[in-house]
């Protein structure tokens, strides 16, 4: 079963927050336990708050909507991983499209992300801390 959080940049100081997604009033929230056990929420910046895709990377990092993932050449034609051996990295942005959870390239397009094992994903970063690791046209896939 997949855990439904979220993360999201603070508006108070920039730094993420992960937890469950709330908006009041118009004012996106992120709660979460504090180191107390306390439930605290959190003003985001609403541009910066991504879903959880219940995957993790090959590092046993968290995959949310946004980030920045280096998988293997996928041969565009038969779908097929070519050279995981040989290291063949393409940069992907993760996205949510059509009720799943896409990584969006402009030489590939949509893949799903769970075509890939786990071991094949690398998080590099993410579209809002690293936006010069893609292009424009890959951030609007």
């Amino acid at each position: 079963m997949i855990e439904i959080k979220f993360r999201g940049k603070r508006i108070s100081d920039g730094n993420c927050v992960h937890g469950y997604f709330v908006n009041v009033e118009d004012c996106p929230q992120i709660i979460f336990e504090d180191v107390n056990g306390m439930y605290v929420a959190e003003d985001v910046i609403s541009d910066t708050i991504g879903q959880f895709t219940g995957l993790c990377d090959k590092n046993g990092i968290e995959i949310y909507e946004g980030d920045i993932v280096c998988v293997p050449y996928i041969d565009c034609i038969f779908g097929d991983l070519v050279g995981e051996e040989i290291d063949y990295n393409f940069k992907f942005v993760v996205d949510f499209k059509e009720q799943s959870f896409v990584i969006c390239n402009e030489d590939r397009g949509n893949i799903l992300i769970s075509d890939f094992k786990r071991t094949q994903i690398e998080i590099i970063g993410n579209i809002h801390d690293n936006p010069e690791l893609i292009t424009k046209d890959a951030r609007n896939a």
